[in-house]
């Protein structure tokens, strides 16, 4: 299964009056036996190909991915969003029997990237 979606999403914000503020992301989910990092990157490799952005992928940690399979999306040296490889924990916590692998990106910050090019 590949699902890809854009929508608004609540994040935190520290410098708004309600501590939130809605953004624009645009996320992407491939589910299969075999879905690993090289199925969700290369995804994320052609949208953003696609639309110009010049980005960078940098190793990352995060709780929801396997270590070793995760990167932030960088563009500019600014962190936009995630990839990789959806931890065997998280998998088992929601009951799903294959393997997942998963990105997320701020809408804003892509367009940006895709706007400033050389």
């Amino acid at each position: 299964q590949k699902v890809f979606e854009v929508g608004e999403c609540v994040v935190r914000d520290r410098k708004s009056n309600t501590g939130t503020a809605t953004v624009q992301k645009v996320a992407g989910v491939i589910s299969s036996g075999i879905a690993g990092y090289e199925d969700i990157s290369s995804c994320i490799d052609a949208l953003l190909c696609g639309i110009g952005a010049k980005y960078e992928l940098k190793p990352a940690v995060h709780p929801s991915f396997i270590e070793g399979r995760c990167a932030d999306i960088l563009f500019g040296g600014d962190k936009a969003g995630i990839v990789g490889e959806i931890h065997p924990k998280v998998l088992n916590n929601w009951s799903i029997e294959k393997p997942v692998a998963a990105f997320e990106a701020d809408v804003n910050s892509l367009l940006k990237a895709s706007t400033s090019r050389d």
